[in-house]
């Protein structure tokens, strides 16, 4: 290799934005620091740099809309110069917003060292995905999130990725079959905005349905959840789905009817449990309180009713994602082996000093 070719790969190597620099610190912004929220906008560099921290806007008057937001900063030699948003209150999927960069201190790895960051964040606070979403053509922030182990989820007006935090039906399955390949179409036999994520090896395999659009735009004003999932593996073949009445909910009012129904498509017996995962002021509204048993002999189903309700406690300025303005509703199916959470979103509906201030039959 002559000079002027060591010379070339010596600045593709520095350039690489995989390439962590020694300096550079991710942690948590503190109250009593400030940062440039127009850093974001300024993708080109077309804009003159600021010489100092900038202020946050008053993006959000309420102070518990602010709070939900979780910001990550990243720190090269005292200075802030980038920024990432875990955006979601309740389990069990929060959305990555807002990584930026400035445009001066790209490609030193602050942007791939935010985004793991958020992935240790995200753990820790017991989320279960992680979404992003991104331009159709943005090709750098593509490359940062596929490294970080994200997959292609759907498309639509942009595109969204999902991180797997905590899917045990998806990491055994990838324990006993390692060589699974993974594959994403749009599940159109189950309708508009739901979409297969899928993992397999020969005649075994994994999927996640996932419901939603790849924003706001094309979702129908819903978050994003996992409603539905099968597995099929040496003679096991199970699959289940949760839906809810109603898609709309008043605080103190009940969501009658919360739905799984459980399938053995497999040759041997499953046992198992289904039980909700409730949000903070939520609760079952009658029988049965507890987990509730599924045992399938070959070629049964079963389905699992709970009545749920919000109440009057419920804090809507809290609600899940604050760009879709819907909380998720979530029941676990565990068995022998694995486990899988699946949600349905719903919008809290009624007048926030109304509906929610009033205790169930009060007037």
């Amino acid at each position: 290799m002559n000079m002027e070719n060591r010379v070339r790969e010596k600045r593709a190597i520095s350039r690489r934005p995989d390439q962590v620099s020694a300096a550079l610190e991710v942690r948590e912004l503190q109250p009593t620091e400030k940062f440039d929220h127009e850093l974001c906008r300024r993708l080109a560099g077309e804009a003159d740099l600021p010489k100092k921290h900038g202020v946050w806007p008053a993006i959000w008057p309420d102070l518990d809309d602010y709070l939900s937001h979780e910001t990550l900063v990243a720190v090269e030699n005292g200075l802030i110069i980038g920024r990432a948003i875990l955006e979601a209150r309740y389990q069990p999927c929060c959305e990555l917003v807002n990584l930026c960069v400035r445009p001066d201190c790209r490609n030193r790895g602050a942007g791939t060292a935010l985004v793991s960051g958020a992935i240790t964040r995200a753990r820790s606070m017991g989320f279960k995905y992680m979404f992003v979403q991104e331009g159709l053509q943005d090709a750098q922030a593509h490359n940062i999130y596929t490294k970080a182990g994200f997959l292609m989820a759907t498309k639509g007006e942009m595109q969204r990725l999902v991180r797997l935090l905590d899917v045990p039906v998806v990491s055994n399955f990838l324990t006993l079959h390692p060589k699974a390949t993974f594959t994403s179409a749009p599940a159109t036999h189950l309708g508009d905005r739901w979409w297969a994520l899928s993992w397999r090896e020969g005649e075994s395999g994994v999927i996640l349905y996932l419901h939603g659009g790849s924003c706001q735009g094309d979702s129908d004003g819903f978050q994003p959840v996992v409603q539905a999932f099968g597995l099929s593996d040496h003679g096991t073949g199970i699959g289940a789905d949760v839906d809810a009445s109603s898609r709309e909910m008043v605080c103190g009012e009940t969501v009658n009817k919360f739905t799984i129904t459980v399938r053995n498509g497999g040759d041997v017996p499953f046992n198992g449990v289904a039980r909700m995962v409730l949000l903070p002021e939520a609760e079952v509204a009658g029988e049965p309180k507890a987990a509730v048993p599924v045992k399938l002999e070959a070629g049964e189903r079963q389905t699992v009713q709970i009545p749920i309700r919000l109440t009057a406690a419920f804090d809507r300025a809290t609600e899940g994602f604050l760009s879709y303005r819907s909380v998720p509703l979530s029941m676990e199916l565990c068995w022998d082996g694995g486990s899988v959470l699946l949600s349905v979103a719903a919008r809290i509906v009624g007048k926030p000093n109304a509906s929610c201030s009033k205790s169930p039959g009060e007037g």
